[in-house]
Parts: C-alpha cells; sequence; structure tokens
C-alpha cells in the first residue's frame, strides 16, 4: 500500500488550484462546480478518481463529484475580489468532512435532511424545519392559490370557491414523485406532484428541498409548471407560501424589517405590505430568530397571524395576478435562516446579499498553476482595478489603480468569466493615459470566434462582444515600457438608456427640506438606480447613492438627510440584472437654500372663516364653476395630482387661470415614499407628490393653499421615509404661510392617533410648534372605532397640538362599515357605497360642527358630482351647499370655551391602553357604550348628547386627568397645563 501511494504521487502530484472572485464582495462557504472533465484532464487521473482538497493551513475542504451535472463541487470561501489557493491531490477515497445526509423512506413516505445544525423534514405534502433537540421552528410548509384562465381580479377566497375557481394547494396532489441527491457539498430532495381536482392536466408542482453545508439555512424552491397550450394565471388574492409556528416558536414574538424597525405580533392577524421588502426576521421569546428571505424578484406582502407566516408572492414583473406561460413555468423561492437573536439581522441580511451565489454557479474563475480551469458565471463584470490580484498577469506588472507595465517584449492580464446577462454585450474600456500598444482580447474557452479590439487613445471606448460562454478575458500590451493606465473596465449587457430627469427642474432652488429628486423608469432596471451628486459638473468626487426600481412609472429618490446649501448638480443611470449598468442621465443644476422661516398663512382657518375642502375630479376648472361664488372664498379642491398621473405644472397652472383654491394631495395610504404605487394595467403609477416641485407651486401659484396627507397610518409607525415626508412637508407649508392637513382614521391598526403620542412624540411636538398651519381630520370611512378617532383629533385640539381640527366626511363609510338600505347589513367590508344616504353628508357634517371642527373635507368625488357631465350630485347641491351657506352665514362654528363649557369628560390615555390591533368595540367598549349607546363597532353618531363628546388625550398632554369631571372652565385649565 505504501508502495501504491508513492507511485500515485510520483505521477499526480500535488497541484494548486486559484480560486477568483469575481465580485466585490467575500463569498462564504460556496460550492465552486469545477468542470469534471478538464480538472481530470489536467490532473491526468482518471474520470471519477476521488480527490482531497485542502485550503489555508491545510484544513481539508468538503468536495464531491456530480457525475449528473459533470462537475467537481468543492466548498470554499473567498475574499472581497480576490483570490483562494488551493491545494488538490488525488485520494484513496471522497473526505467526510461533513455530516449532511439526505434520505427518503418510500414505505413510510418520510424524507428528511440534516446537517447537524438543522433538519428538514417533509411527508411529500408539508414540510417542517427542527432544531438539533427535534423542537421545530414551523410545520407545515406548503403553497396555496387559485388557478384562472383569465388575468381577472379576485376579490377574495370566498368568492374564488362561490364561483368555483381551482384551488391549488402542494398539500393536495394525484400522484407523487420522489429523487433523493446526496453529497458533502449539496443535498437535496425534489418532489414533482401532479395537481387533481379542477388542475388536473393543467398544473404539475415541482418542489426542492435544499440544505445548505455548514450554515443553518435552508431552501424551499417551487416551479408550478402549465401543462396546457394556454397561459394561465395564479389569482391575486392567494398565492401564498405559509407555514405554522413550531414549539420553538410558541410565545411571544417581534418582527424586525430590514430598516430594524421592530413591530410586536401581537393580534391575530398582523400584515405589512411591503412589496420591496425581501426579508424579515422573527425573534422568538428563547432568543432564538427566524430569518426569512424571498429568493424571488418581487413580494407582495407579508403577514403573520398568531398561528405562523404568510409570504403572498408576485409575478416575474411584480404584478399579479401571476402569469404561468403556456408549456412554461412560474418559480417561487424562499431561504430560512435559524440564528441567536444578536447574529440575526447580519446573518438574514448575508443570506438575503448572497441568494444563488451558494449551490447555484458562484461567480467564481478557477486556474489550475496558470491553466485556465473556469470562467465563473456573472451577469456582468465591472473591474475597477482596485483588486488586481485576480487577474493572472504575465510579462509586466498590474497596480493597484490600473496602471499595467510591460516588462518584456509582451504583457498579458488574463481572466475568465462567462457573462450570462442578455445579449447583445458591451466592452467599454475608460483609459486615463496610452503608451505604446495596447489591445483587448475575447477568446472562447472551448472553440469559437477570437474578438480582438485596438486600444488605439485615452477615453471611454466601445465595442460591440458577439460572444457567448465561457470566455477569456485578456488585456495585451505589446513592446518594453509599453504603459496603460485603465481606469475601469465593463463587460456585460449593453447599458441601459440614461432617464429623463423630472423633477426638480433645472437650475431650480430648493429648500434643502424640499430634496426630492424624480426621473422617467427605465425598463430593464432591476436592481433600481445609482444617484449621483455632486458640485462640479463633471462630477469630481461624487456623492452616489442607490435608488430603488418601484415598478411604477418614475422612480425616485428621498435623501435621508436634506443636502447641505449651495450650487449642486445631480445624474441618475439605470442598473440592470446583475449590475448592468446604464448610461448617464444629463447632468442637471440646481441650488439648496438652508432657510426655514415661518410666513403668514394665505388663507388662515378659523371659526370665523371656515374651510370646506372638496375631493375634486381632474377636471378642475369645470367642478370650481359649479360652487356657488358665495361659498367659492370658503372652499378649496383636493386633487391627487401625482396618483391620477397629471401633468403637476399644468395642474396649478389651470387653477391659476380659473381662480380655483386648491390643496394637493401628497400621500395615500399606500407604502412609504418608496412604496406609493398604486396598480395600472401595465406599469404602476407613483402616488407621492415631489417637494421640491410641490414648492415651485408654493412660490409661483397662490391658489395651491395647502397640502394634505391621508391614511398615514397605514406605513407611518412602519417605514421612516413616511415620517420623514411628514415632517419635511409640515415645516415646507410653514415656510410659505400654507396649511398643512393631515386626515386619519384608527381602524383595525389600533388607536393610532393616540399611538402618534405613545410611539412617536417627536411628531406632536412639531405639530405644536407649527400649530397655526396644521390641521387634523377624523377620516370617517373608519369602520372601527369612529369614536375614538373623533375624541382623539378633538383632544389634539384641545390641548393645543393643532390649531384647527375637523371631519372627513365620505360615502365609503356606508361600504366599509357593511351597510346597505337603510336596516340592512352586510358585515364589515361588504356595504355598498351607492346606497349611502344622501342627507348623511349633513350628517357627518354636523358631527365636525358640535364639537368645535373648522375644516370639512368631503370625499370621494365620485358621490358628489355627476361622473360624464361634472354636474353636482343631489347630495351637493341639496345637502353641502345649503349647510355649507348656514354655517358660513350664522357663525355656527363653536369657540374652544364653548366647547370646552359642554364636556362633561376627558380621558388621558396612557401606553398600557394602546392595543396594536384592536377587536370589535375596541378597549374602550365600556367608556362609549354607556355613554353614547355604542351597539355596533362602527357607531359614528352618539345615541345620546347627554355626554357630549369625550376627547382622548394623547400621552404626552401634560394633563394629569385620567377620567374626569368638571366645569366648562375647570376642565379648561386642567388641559392648558
Amino acid at each position: 500500500m505504501f508502495l501504491v501511494a508513492l507511485v500515485v504521487s510520483s505521477v499526480s502530484p500535488v497541484r494548486t488550484i486559484d480560486l477568483v472572485n469575481l465580485t466585490d464582495q467575500p463569498l462564504r462557504g460556496v460550492a465552486v462546480s469545477l468542470p469534471a472533465g478538464r480538472l481530470y484532464r489536467a490532473l491526468r487521473v482518471d474520470f471519477g478518481t476521488p480527490l482531497e482538497f485542502k485550503g489555508l493551513r491545510g484544513k481539508v475542504l468538503p468536495c464531491q463529484l456530480d457525475e449528473e451535472a459533470g462537475a467537481v463541487l468543492v466548498l470554499a470561501d473567498l475574499p472581497a475580489g480576490g483570490r483562494a489557493r488551493l491545494k488538490v491531490h488525488p485520494a484513496r477515497e471522497w473526505p467526510k468532512v461533513l455530516v449532511t445526509r439526505v434520505s427518503w423512506d418510500q414505505k413510510a413516505k418520510v424524507g428528511e435532511l440534516t446537517n447537524g445544525l438543522l433538519t428538514v423534514r417533509t411527508d411529500g405534502r408539508a414540510t417542517s424545519l427542527l432544531l438539533p433537540d427535534g423542537r421545530a421552528v414551523f410545520e407545515g410548509l406548503r403553497f396555496f392559490g387559485w388557478l384562472i384562465e383569465k388575468p381577472i381580479r379576485v376579490p377574495g377566497p370566498r368568492w374564488a370557491w362561490e364561483k368555483g375557481i381551482p384551488f391549488l394547494s402542494t398539500t393536495d396532489f394525484k400522484s407523487l414523485e420522489v429523487k433523493v441527491r446526496s453529497g458533502q457539498v449539496r443535498a437535496q430532495i425534489l418532489l414533482k406532484k401532479e395537481a387533481k381536482g379542477k388542475a388536473e392536466g393543467k398544473i404539475v408542482y415541482h418542489e426542492r428541498l435544499l440544505l445548505h453545508p455548514l450554515r443553518p439555512v435552508v431552501e424551499y424552491w417551487l416551479e408550478m409548471e402549465n401543462l396546457t397550450d394556454k397561459p394561465l394565471w395564479l389569482a391575486d388574492c392567494d398565492g401564498i407560501i405559509y407555514a405554522r409556528w413550531g414549539e420553538a416558536m410558541k410565545g411571544p414574538k417581534v418582527l424586525e424589517l430590514p430598516t430594524k424597525l421592530r413591530h410586536p405580533i401581537t393580534g391575530p392577524w398582523f400584515c405589512v405590505r411591503l412589496p420591496k421588502e425581501r426579508w424579515v426576521i422573527v425573534h422568538g421569546e428563547e432568543g432564538r430568530s427566524l430569518g426569512i428571505v424571498n429568493l424571488t424578484n418581487y413580494t407582495s406582502g407579508w403577514c403573520f397571524p398568531g398561528g405562523g407566516f404568510f409570504l403572498y408572492q408576485a409575478g416575474p414583473q411584480g404584478g399579479r395576478p401571476i402569469p404561468i406561460p403556456p408549456k412554461g413555468r412560474v418559480t417561487f423561492g424562499v431561504a430560512f435562516t435559524v440564528l441567536p437573536r444578536e447574529r440575526a439581522f447580519e446573518g438574514t441580511r448575508a443570506v438575503f446579499e448572497g441568494r444563488g451565489r451558494v449551490l447555484v454557479g458562484p461567480p467564481v474563475s478557477a486556474f489550475l498553476e496558470g491553466r485556465v480551469l473556469l470562467g465563473g458565471k456573472i451577469p456582468c463584470f465591472k473591474e475597477g482595478f482596485s483588486n488586481p490580484g485576480r487577474w493572472l498577469v504575465r510579462g509586466g506588472r498590474l497596480e493597484r489603480g490600473g496602471r499595467f507595465v510591460c516588462e518584456g517584449e509582451e504583457a498579458t492580464a488574463t481572466l475568465p468569466l462567462e457573462v450570462i446577462g442578455r445579449r447583445p454585450l458591451r466592452l467599454r474600456l475608460e483609459v486615463d493615459k496610452l503608451k505604446g500598444k495596447a489591445s483587448v482580447v475575447l477568446r472562447p474557452l472551448e472553440a469559437g470566434k477570437v474578438l480582438s479590439f485596438e486600444v488605439s487613445r485615452a477615453g471611454r471606448l466601445d465595442w460591440d462582444a458577439d460572444v457567448s460562454g465561457e470566455v477569456v478575458l485578456q488585456i495585451r500590451l505589446e513592446g518594453r515600457g509599453s504603459i496603460v493606465k485603465l481606469r475601469r473596465l465593463y463587460l456585460g449587457p449593453k447599458p441601459l438608456p440614461p432617464p429623463r430627469l423630472l423633477s426638480p427642474l433645472p437650475g431650480a432652488e430648493i429648500t434643502d427640506i424640499a430634496s426630492f429628486f424624480e426621473w422617467e423608469f427605465v425598463e430593464g432596471a432591476e436592481e433600481g438606480y445609482e444617484v449621483q451628486f455632486s458640485r462640479s459638473p463633471e462630477f469630481e468626487e461624487p456623492l452616489t447613492f442607490r435608488a430603488p426600481e418601484l415598478g411604477a412609472n418614475k422612480a425616485v429618490f428621498f435623501p435621508k438627510e436634506p443636502l447641505p446649501g449651495g450650487r449642486w448638480f445631480w445624474r441618475v443611470r439605470a442598473v440592470g440584472k446583475g449590475g448592468a449598468e446604464g448610461e448617464w442621465s444629463e447632468g442637471r443644476s440646481f441650488s439648496v437654500s438652508e432657510e426655514h422661516p415661518k410666513s403668514p398663512l394665505i388663507r388662515p382657518v378659523g371659526r370665523e372663516r371656515p374651510l370646506f375642502i372638496l375631493h375634486s375630479p381632474s377636471a378642475i376648472d369645470l367642478a370650481w364653476a359649479t360652487i356657488p361664488d358665495d361659498l367659492k372664498p370658503y372652499c378649496a379642491l383636493r386633487v391627487e395630482v401625482a396618483e391620477r398621473g397629471l401633468d403637476f405644472f399644468e395642474f396649478c397652472k389651470l387653477a391659476e387661470r380659473v381662480g380655483a383654491n386648491v390643496i394637493i394631495q401628497c400621500s395615500g395610504p399606500r407604502g412609504g415614499v418608496y412604496g406609493e404605487v398604486y396598480n395600472r394595467p401595465k406599469r404602476g403609477q407613483y402616488g407621492r407628490q415631489s417637494l421640491a416641485d410641490l414648492e415651485w407651486a408654493f412660490k409661483n401659484c397662490p391658489h395651491v393653499i395647502g397640502a394634505i396627507i391621508v391614511e398615514q397610518f397605514s406605513h407611518h409607525f412602519g417605514d421612516p421615509t413616511s415620517r420623514e415626508y411628514a415632517r419635511r412637508l409640515l415645516m415646507l407649508c410653514a415656510k410659505y404661510g400654507r396649511l398643512f392637513v393631515w386626515a386619519d382614521l384608527h381602524g383595525y391598526r389600533g388607536l393610532t392617533w393616540l399611538r402618534l403620542g405613545a410611539e412617536r412624540p417627536e411628531m406632536l411636538r412639531l405639530l405644536r410648534e407649527y400649530r397655526r398651519y396644521a390641521v387634523v381630520l377624523h377620516k370617517m370611512n373608519c369602520w372601527r372605532e369612529p369614536l375614538t378617532t373623533h375624541g382623539s383629533v378633538m383632544g389634539l385640539w384641545l390641548c393645543d397640538f393643532v390649531g384647527n381640527f375637523g371631519v372627513e366626511p365620505e360615502d365609503w363609510y356606508w361600504h366599509e362599515a357593511g351597510f346597505g338600505k337603510l336596516g340592512e347589513s352586510f358585515g364589515i367590508g361588504r356595504g355598498k357605497r351607492e346606497l349611502f344616504p344622501p342627507t348623511f353628508w349633513g350628517q357627518m357634517m354636523l358631527l365636525g360642527l358640535a364639537s368645535g371642527g373648522t375644516c370639512w373635507c368631503l370625499e370621494p368625488w365620485l358621490g358628489l358630482w355627476e361622473t360624464s357631465t361634472i354636474k353636482p350630485r343631489w347630495a351637493l347641491s341639496k345637502v353641502v351647499f345649503p349647510l355649507m351657506r348656514v354655517i358660513i352665514k350664522w357663525g355656527l362654528v363653536p369657540s374652544k370655551e364653548e366647547v370646552l363649557s359642554n364636556i362633561k369628560a376627558v380621558c388621558k390615555v396612557e401606553r398600557g391602553d394602546l392595543p396594536e390591533v384592536v377587536p370589535p368595540f375596541g378597549p374602550f367598549r365600556i367608556l362609549y357604550e354607556g355613554t353614547c349607546g355604542l351597539r355596533h363597532d362602527s357607531e359614528l353618531i352618539p345615541d345620546t348628547g347627554r355626554y357630549f363628546f369625550i376627547p382622548l388625550l394623547p400621552v404626552i398632554c401634560k394633563s394629569r386627568l385620567k377620567v374626569r369631571r368638571s366645569s366648562g372652565s375647570r376642565t379648561s385649565r386642567a388641559l392648558r397645563r
């Protein structure tokens, strides 16, 4: 045996392999797939001979032969943009470094994957993830949804059942086929299931469970195959990957987002509609956390009911319903990692950033003692020459920074790779200095045409590169002393076109708090946009940021910190899949002011001059003409200019021409700054107003009297951009003497006007500082706890956090409260808006009047004007306008002292009274049931005026009252304390 070993060693000595990381990110535990044929030929040993790889300090690395793929897999770590040197030699057997096992018991119908850190167990129907102690982290992992043959909207599961739409579930199938693949590097179970029921013959499920070696990471992949010749869709109401919590995650849990914001999962149904969030963390009470990473391109939303989690998937372009092409497939994937709480955030983020690099073609090239062995797969290759060590250099030296010197007759710098991005490819070289003769060569690794490009001058050089498969990229110098100073090299898909800049306007002067940048979307910008700011038009020493692709008609950048004062230039370029770059837009100049004065209001609001805001059709000239002349000084029209896709500047100019007072809706219920996208047939419509453009209107259009934000509480507490946008908008309104109107409600997400004081007291303090500009409204479509909403905004006014408050009557209340004809009730969210009684507009308005409100905002315009003629409906002409006239003529708005004199009780709310999700009737049921005759959790009008209104005071109100009775004067004194 000793002699045999000597013979093998003499024939096949230890050889050196250099693995090259083509990216600028470190790669940990990646499985490099070395072509088996090339490797064995280079080693001069028989195909299939066991091999042993050793890394740094002689550590034996996990490796295996994957005969089906024709590759030798070796597990390695690589530094960012650098190399890892390995030693390889033939061995008697493949090393057993890892205890990674996979099995499938055909009789018991149970399969298992384990690596000593985690165990994945499946019975073919559903899957569980277990800890080494046998306790489950989650159980019943599955997919379910609905199959439709046309891209229609499916309102909900109940509707789908009633219509007989085929239900899809990976737990319900006609047949099951199982394959098991094992090895030291890769272990997986593959499940093929034929759907049954109404989906039989149409859909096949392909599930793949894959366990990472050395790491507590599991991947679940699902491909849904369309067997028909026609397109199919997954309906928009479900399309969910679901699992229920196991024993190891019992008890209280906390959700953490990539923004590091945390939410306790305390209610029975906690949802976050965060289409851009592709990973989250759920922290358990035992110090253990589950990281969940969506491996597909888009997320529709996440839900965390008390019993488990729901991941709502989206289509390849981010939309729903999700298309499945004829004879094609749609793919979903999710990764799970279980980590200690203190390492969960960084660990989950690392899994997200390394998605697809661990077990499927990582971006790693390989040399075997100077001979090209493997061209690593990469969507595009970008080289800034900060890591010249990854190039194989002969005949010269390549220095950090890109200086390449020829020290003999010829010098070459070589790097093999395979660009897998879309065709055609573009080769781009940026050269600072050239002395002598230089060229760039692309030579196919196997066979094909060699392309050679002469570097004829300094500057930027572009060539079309018609190559495919693995190629050897080579930079060549000829002649001793030849030098080329390289700044940058790019090989990848042809650059995306330059974006068209929208806002701010060229040469605009903006306030720092109005820093908001918009441009038209670029098709193919899958990884967002790169935004640069510089003090010079040449963009020397630029500030560089990334902005996401929104799936909308435009993209935006909202700086976390306002830009400093002075003159600036900005530009944008799109970033394609894998970092493929686009062309830069034009450079546009603007200047920034850091002054934030407070100007007098151009349209004050008070009991002597109340304000009536009417949600308006886009044709504001026609709508304004229908308002009686005597009421126009008290009216304004509200329009969602951005959400409707209107030209902002033309809209403002039209308002000036016809003399219409307008209030611009700047933000609605969707997401934060990067989430406010409203669905349209192709791309979404971005719905948030640019602050830079709004400032232009404040400067140039006196009939733009203010701005309004509505239904912010769907995202205000979870998205920091929402809070910062509201803060800057308020300050911008004050600078130009405009109104800042905030209309919101409580609903199922809890007592959010009160939570604002408990969790975001800085926002309430800012409202108090700018209170003469601030108006808060009880948005009356609230279908749960409307009495607490009204009491809360009234409390903000009584505590002097805002100068004015009011109500927003709307017929959507009828739908959300579940009403039909008078006396009919269909349940929450199932009412019929069109049956809203016209006189109820007046009743809603009277609630605001009786409690001291000075502002009314009526919505939607469909209930006020005819859609085709823009003529007032009966409700507007016979109810709203006459009531407005009476309020104005007789000065019916009570003073604050009159309101205080009627108050019988106030309630100071502490943090403990603020649940995350409000059950029916809410925590103040006893308070309102006994005083207001509360019978329905959407009760809007008290049954009796005996107790007047009961204001709810925010946590930071300095009054020491809990619940007490007093005269009006005593109440006033207590509130002012």
